[in-house]
């Protein structure tokens, strides 16, 4: 490196005289030359520029100056002009520049318009109906079973109590029962009766012993609302059980309604059976018949 720098200082002599003469023809239309010229120049290509001071020099450059000729010094012929020196290699790549701050976003742009809806499709065939499938076959019947054995025969049950020679029974019967009232003295007075045994009639009920009875209540009804009867047991309006007889409300009263109620009783000691008219209106009632018909004794407990 030494060597090629002392090659190149004496060029630079050379240069810097026609470069002086060109400053100096220059500068004397303007103003008086300076004495000392100042330049920088490269070390390695020998490229030259004149400055104001050698501060002005770069890192890859060195300096020299000149000292122009006394006070009573002529000017010298300009030289030819130099040859042009090579062009120097580009320098290295300078550090790269800071990012720059980010753009304001762009304002969004309006939605499109909504495309058309397209066509419906056509609706495809119906598919073909498949073919009904074969009936299944008939299972075969069942074997008939064997008949199974005979039951033993039962053991013979005890001998029943005698029955009474001469039956037990009561009939009474009221041809009318006119403007009764349920309520109060709401019975019959019998104009017909029969009896037998232990069976006996009185002017509007029946008594009789202990036993079990069975006893019907039947009438006509001529009233136009609805009515019910039942049969009192020895306690006035205190009903037998299942003796309630209802009848629907008749048409006209010359449209008689006719019902009838049976029921069974078991009385211990003594009791009576009493035809008794407890819901409805005041209304007429035909043919009022009561019959009690002793079934036999009450069986003994154990």
């Amino acid at each position: 490196m030494t060597s090629t720098r002392r090659r190149i200082v004496p060029a630079l002599s050379l240069a810097s005289l026609a470069l002086t003469t060109v400053i100096g023809t220059a500068g004397a239309a303007e103003a008086a030359p300076k004495r000392i010229i100042s330049a920088c120049y490269n070390v390695d290509t020998g490229r030259i520029r004149v400055v104001e001071s050698i501060a002005d020099c770069r890192p890859a450059e060195s300096h020299i100056r000149w000292k122009r000729g006394g006070k009573n010094a002529q000017q010298g012929a300009r030289g030819p002009k130099g040859v042009a020196g090579p062009m120097g290699p580009m320098g290295p790549a300078g550090p790269q520049g800071a990012t720059g701050a980010t753009g304001t976003p762009g304002a969004a742009g309006a939605p499109g318009a909504p495309g058309a809806i397209g066509p419906v499709g056509a609706t495809g065939p119906a598919g073909a109906t498949g073919a009904t499938g074969p009936a299944g076959d008939t299972g075969a019947a069942g074997a008939t079973g064997a008949t199974g054995p005979a039951g033993d025969t039962g053991a013979t049950g005890a001998t029943g109590p005698a029955g009474t020679a001469q039956p037990s029974y009561g009939y009474a019967r009221a041809a009318n029962g006119t403007n009764l009232s349920p309520g109060g003295a709401n019975t019959v007075s019998f104009g017909m009766y029969t009896n037998a045994g232990d069976v006996s009639v009185e002017s509007d009920h029946i008594a009789v012993t202990s036993g079990v009875y069975q006893v019907t209540l039947s009438l006509r009804s001529e009233s136009t609302n609805t009515a019910i009867w039942w049969v009192d047991t020895s306690s006035d309006y205190t009903a037998w059980m299942g003796s309630q007889l209802s009848f629907p409300a008749a048409a006209s009263p010359s449209a008689a309604v006719t019902s009838s109620v049976t029921f069974v009783a078991n009385v211990v000691t003594e009791g009576i059976f009493r035809p008794r008219y407890v819901s409805g209106s005041q209304a007429n009632f035909r043919d009022i018949q009561l019959t009690v018909v002793k079934l036999g004794d009450i069986p003994t407990p154990g």
